[in-house]
């Protein structure tokens, strides 16, 4: 397909885009809306992870596997939310 075909009025799609597009403000209430869902959308997947750690009593890799995501993924989450002590108690309260 030719480069032509893929413009309009002589502007590819990205420069279209650049131009028409305006970022919301911070303080908008679409914005605040969104922050409110992120953080409950964050408690969530904290609760999710918590309860998987617990269930396989800190075991990281089996954890990793119930919740579908690679060990390396759930190592940064768990720093993340902070969940360090979690492991080790769940680890140290098996042995």
């Amino acid at each position: 397909m030719p480069a032509a075909d893929l413009r309009r009025g002589g502007r590819s799609a990205p420069e279209l885009l650049a131009t028409t597009a305006s970022p919301a403000p911070a303080s908008s209430p679409a914005t605040a809306a969104q922050d409110t869902e992120l953080t409950s959308l964050e408690a969530t997947e904290r609760q999710t992870i918590l309860q998987a750690i617990q269930r396989v009593n800190g075991n990281l890799a089996q954890a990793a596997r119930t919740l579908g995501i690679s060990r390396s993924t759930l190592y940064r989450k768990v720093e993340r939310y902070q969940l360090e002590d979690v492991v080790k108690a769940c680890t140290e309260g098996a042995q």
